[in-house]
């Protein structure tokens, strides 16, 4: 058995990262990630670039360049796609099409790439149903940050886990022999290896010496698009429980969910937008209420709570969700995964499968263990130096 010191270093006052769970009146709201048939028409529409409803293109979704034809479609921003279809879709089919492609990239259809999007489809199983399945349907029951504290736990059980909240770094220094990482409050670690999981859009903000990569340095200014806006109601009416409803593109939240009932009786109601007519809920909090109640007029006027929180302004995660612009992913998707030196990178940024899902940072994490461990095996470095 390989055993390591580990110590985790943490900017937030918190674990989990940009998925995250508030409890409000004993409801777990959903701050992150978690999660008709006119939708499922004009997606089939979109999607079928190669009559097989992207199965030909993309066969392999973990290896999205497996085709090498996937790489030009990397070209194509979801605007452009549209553009090549609008001939065949309904104004009432471009609508939901346009507000459910907007939810899942939180951008703008001209910003967002058409094969992020075409990837997110192939890991739901090609299918509409699929998509709802794994994007909307299920959620845990505790909330997402109650998933994080029993990872986090399960880690301290080990009693090799040493820990520090509140500790953005300013800067990482790989001097060969160790990595000497410096926070922002002043105080300096050092380690064998390091594990970055600083999100894409946030890179920048830290300084490494050698300086990263060109490739890599590439990829931070470009970022990515997504800047969802997450807004979350209580409204009285009951009868929105199971309500879905898109509303694009007159209103700033373009799709919302009806999500059930809280325990003080009232109807939970999500909605999305994105930076496509881009709201700050916390600095315009009358025109946020009014844009949830042109949600569904009349339906949702009396409204008891609204909840959210502003990712894009968030230093540390500076957007939501990981979405890519157009050719960022066949240009730079590798440089992202690379290590430099002694500083290994692991986030859902760049994860293969399930990049931007709580799967995908479980995919990188377990990645980049494993790589660090097989470089401390291979070089018999020192464990840690705390």
């Amino acid at each position: 058995m390989f055993c390591l010191r580990v110590l985790l270093l943490e900017a937030r006052d918190r674990i989990g990262g940009r998925s995250w769970s508030s409890n409000i009146g004993g409801y777990p709201f959903e701050m992150g990630g978690t999660w008709d048939s006119l939708l499922a028409s004009a997606l089939a529409k979109f999607v079928n670039v190669d009559g097989a409803f992207g199965r030909n293109i993309m066969p392999q979704p973990a290896n999205m360049f497996h085709v090498p034809e996937a790489r030009e479609l990397d070209t194509l921003s979801a605007q452009d796609r549209i553009d090549a279809i609008a001939h065949s879709l309904s104004p009432n089919e471009r609508a939901v099409l346009e507000g459910f492609v907007l939810l899942c990239s939180g951008g703008t259809l001209r910003g967002m790439s058409f094969l992020e999007f075409l990837h997110w489809w192939a890991i739901c199983g090609y299918t509409y149903q699929g998509c709802l399945d794994f994007l909307i349907t299920y959620k845990f029951s505790g909330g997402q940050s109650s998933f994080a504290i029993n990872f986090f736990k399960e880690a301290l059980s080990t009693k090799r886990l040493t820990y520090a909240f509140n500790s953005p770094v300013k800067s990482i220094v790989d001097k060969g022999n160790k990595v000497e990482v410096k926070t922002r409050n002043g105080h300096t670690y050092q380690a064998a290896c390091m594990i970055c999981t600083v999100p894409l859009n946030v890179l920048s903000t830290v300084s490494f010496d050698p300086p990263l990569p060109a490739g890599k340095r590439a990829a931070i200014s470009i970022g990515h698009v997504n800047q969802c806006v997450k807004v979350h109601a209580e409204v009285a009416d009951k009868n929105m429980r199971s309500w879905t409803g898109v509303t694009y593109p007159s209103n700033p939240l373009v799709y919302a969910i009806g999500d059930g009932t809280t325990p003080a009786g009232n109807t939970h109601v999500v909605a999305f937008g994105g930076d496509q007519h881009h709201i700050q809920p916390e600095e315009k909090l009358a025109e946020t209420l009014t844009a949830v109640r042109s949600l569904a007029p009349g339906k949702m006027d009396d409204v008891r709570r609204l909840v959210f929180h502003n990712w894009s302004k968030d230093e540390f995660a500076k957007g939501a969700w990981f979405f890519s612009p157009p050719k960022l992913l066949a240009d730079h998707l590798e440089d992202m995964r690379a290590r430099h030196g002694n500083v290994f990178f692991a986030s859902s940024d760049w994860a293969l499968l399930w990049r931007s899902f709580i799967d995908g940072a479980i995919e990188e994490g377990a990645r980049a263990a494993m790589a660090v461990k097989t470089e401390l095996a291979k070089t018999g470095k020192a464990i840690a130096h705390l």
